[in-house]
């Protein structure tokens, strides 16, 4: 299985990046099974590929130590350092797909030190080696600090996980691909066995005599268009009207080339019944002859496939919809994976912006360039929001909450959006409702449609904004694939603008498909809207045509609980600085020193550490009181979370604040913050971070935190 899974490493693409991260930095590399066999590699030193490798014995000794991580590897070690057996350090990290560690990525071939001569020259009289030439080899082998070497395999680390996960979607393609062949050879058997038995089955049959057009129908046939049996079936010339015009210009002309020709037809016909409901028939028909052979009438079988065409069509709309839930979770995983970094950088990019802005005078001719440096990482991060929102990782705190109350304290934001010249209706239900959503979602889905309503919109016009309550049964959500049977608050925004066609319709929620021009918009407004719906259990339909405007409406599950919360004292305080003592915690040197300058800025006494076990040995050795830790979620060692866990224990009181740029479930279960779980999200600015800790710092002591945290002061009692 383990060589299976190789096969399907895209070794071309993985040796373009080796032989590129050679070229930066001169670090030699190759990938190896875990027998030892060199499966990729670039730029081998020269004592290894003209000396080490040729020899049998010492060939042997490199195969040996090629294999180390297979019985070497300590639990939960990322990469492993080793001295050859002859006299290189080396350095591999495992490559592990499904779980699996079924190969290596090696560096190595260099020292840490300079060499021992004299081994080396041992080495060469024992193997008989060139003792010049080795010697020479050995010369051009460099010595690396390690420092250097870690910062690399961080890089190779990351190239691993890389080499999985496209491994890993190559294998869930194939297997998807031979899913959808075994799917579509059953589907064509199924078929095939449904013709023949279309073609065996006698479900209803008839006669019709070209000379008195009188027509015989068997029981079932009376059953399946809906007729009295009692009476005798309609004449020939009123058969018309058992059919849809298009069916019956097909059954026509099938009939005259049968009774000109002799040959027998075979036609799916739509159907309407008495009840003046509409269904499918397979009929088959062929001519009947007198003795002579001249053709005295026509007779045949007819079965009802309504059921089956309308599996068929359910099919077609289930394959359409695996394909589009399939679009959007690539795109998806996309945004996640490029969250965490992208936020980062973005963070110390905004940071540091500030920082020197902070300190520049009004006049001086860089500050316009700064600025304009700082609004383009702010669309950047506003950016990444977006593509959050629609992959339905946006890490959102979601609160009860009456959707008229939010709505009406928008109006006023949204009329300036739209402009003066386009009215803005507000028509809620006056008994709406609590449904239980992150607020600041409610904005983005209002901004989101009432901006596509004023584009839509060329001069004048108006833009409505309904509430109401819903409720749909069992009944209608099976006429609809998208909707769940329950009680729903709906919102809806309609304008009388230009409208869309069909073929805009299918595909307004893509991320990043756009009717405007480059300079208008980006493509992610709708697809925002639609990720936020989901997230929240919702769904969305939309009603248009061309010139005769739009409405949006979307459906959030009603909240059922008797009692709403009290409304939060949300008042912020004035000032954003203070005295305490922060402990800070993030594994990325320049975040923080970054996010320690903001506080220290601010007036806060910061104890930075870079891992984990650096924050507990700071806490525990700290003559100072540490009023809060902020702590990144996805670290070494240990992650924020249980960092924080640790360090409460000890300290009851100490206040934790979390950051992150990961969409993270870390901290998060399935995007919602768990109740009370204080967090800020990379990117943020000084202003941000500020304000957020000075309102946690604000927040009321219990009487057992304060005697907490007074035995800890006079060290009479500490916890454990």
């Amino acid at each position: 299985m383990k060589m299976k899974i190789l096969d399907f490493i895209d070794f071309k693409r993985v040796n373009t990046l080796l032989e590129g991260f050679n070229q930066t930095t001169g670090f030699v590399t190759a990938i190896l099974d875990l027998e030892g066999n060199v499966l990729s590699k670039s730029g081998w030193r020269q004592i290894c590929t003209d000396f080490h490798r040729m020899n049998p014995e010492t060939a042997k000794r490199c195969t040996v130590s090629d294999t180390v991580l297979a019985n070497k590897m300590s639990q939960g070690e990322k990469y492993h350092f080793y001295k050859c057996l002859n006299g290189l350090v080396d350095v591999a990290v495992p490559i592990i797909i499904e779980g699996d560690h079924v190969a290596n990525l090696f560096s190595g071939q260099f020292f840490f030190e300079k060499p021992d001569l004299s081994f080396f020259e041992k080495q060469a009289e024992t193997y008989g080696f060139d003792k010049r030439a080795y010697i020479k080899a050995l010369e051009k082998v460099p010595v690396i600090s390690q420092e250097r070497v870690k910062t690399a395999m961080n890089f190779l680390l990351n190239m691993t996980e890389m080499i999985s996960e496209m491994t890993f979607q190559k294998l869930e393609q194939i297997e998807l691909n031979e899913q959808r062949r075994k799917n579509e050879e059953a589907l064509r058997f199924s078929e095939e066995d449904l013709k023949e038995s279309q073609r065996i089955a006698h479900v209803g049959s008839w006669r019709l005599d070209v000379q008195s057009n009188q027509v015989i129908w068997s029981d079932e046939l009376y059953k399946m268009y809906g007729f009295d049996p009692s009476l005798p079936p309609p004449p020939f010339t009123e058969h018309r009207k058992l059919f849809t015009p298009e069916s019956w210009d097909r059954l026509s002309a099938a009939l005259n080339n049968t009774i000109n020709t002799g040959a027998p037809y075979e036609l799916e016909l739509e159907t309407v019944r008495t009840d003046k409901s509409h269904g499918w028939m397979w009929v088959h028909g062929e001519s009947v002859h007198d003795a002579s052979g001249a053709i005295v009438g026509l007779k045949g079988v007819t079965q009802d496939i309504t059921l089956r065409k309308e599996t068929e069509a359910e099919q077609e709309k289930l394959k359409a919809q695996l394909l589009q839930a399939q679009k959007m979770e690539s795109v998806g995983r996309l945004a996640g994976g490029v969250a965490h970094d992208f936020n980062n950088m973005l963070t110390i990019i905004l940071g540091n912006t500030e920082i020197i802005m902070e300190d520049m005078r009004s006049t001086d001719f860089h500050l316009e360039n700064l600025e304009e440096i700082y609004k383009a990482a702010e669309r950047s991060a506003k950016l990444t929001k977006q593509l959050l929102a629609f992959a339905r990782k946006q890490i959102i705190n979601p609160k009860v909450l009456n959707l008229n109350q939010v709505i009406s304290e928008m109006l006023k934001m949204l009329g300036r959006l739209i402009g003066e010249d386009i009215d803005l209706n507000w028509l809620p239900d006056d008994n709406l409702k609590p449904i239980r959503i992150d607020p600041s979602q409610v904005d983005q889905i209002l901004a989101n449609l009432c901006v596509n309503a004023r584009d839509a919109i060329k001069s004048v016009g108006k833009v409505t904004i309904e509430t109401d309550n819903i409720s749909f049964d069992e009944e209608y959500c099976r006429d609809h694939i998208d909707f769940v049977p329950g009680d729903y608050v709906m919102i809806a925004v309609t304008d009388n603008g230009v409208g869309m066609d069909k073929a805009t319709l299918a595909n307004i929620f893509e991320p990043f498909f756009t009717t405007k021009n480059a300079d208008k918009g980006s493509g992610l407004g709708l697809a925002t809207v639609f990720g936020i719906v989901k997230q929240n259990d919702g769904f969305i339909n939309v009603y248009s045509e061309p010139g005769q405007g739009t409405t949006f409406k979307i459906y959030l599950p009603q909240y059922h609980e008797t009692d709403l919360p009290r409304k939060e004292n949300t008042r912020q305080t004035d000032v954003f600085s203070g005295t305490e003592t922060i402990l800070l915690v993030e594994d990325e040197p320049s975040i923080l020193r970054l996010t320690r300058m903001m506080l220290e800025r601010r007036g806060y006494k910061v104890l930075s550490a870079s891992t984990p076990g650096k924050a507990i040995k700071i806490a525990s050795e700290s003559s100072s009181v540490i009023d809060m830790v902020i702590t990144d979620v996805v670290m070494p060692e240990m992650n924020g979370r249980d960092l924080a866990k640790t360090l409460t224990d000890r300290f009851p009181d100490l206040k934790c604040l979390f950051m992150s740029g990961y969409t993270a479930n870390v901290i998060a279960h399935h995007g919602v913050l768990d109740s009370g779980v204080q967090f800020i999200n990379k990117p943020f600015s000084k202003q941000d971070l500020s304000r957020k800790v000075r309102e946690m710092l604000n927040m009321q002591k219990t009487p057992h935190d304060n005697h907490s945290r007074h035995e800890n002061e006079t060290g009479k009692s500490m916890p454990n």
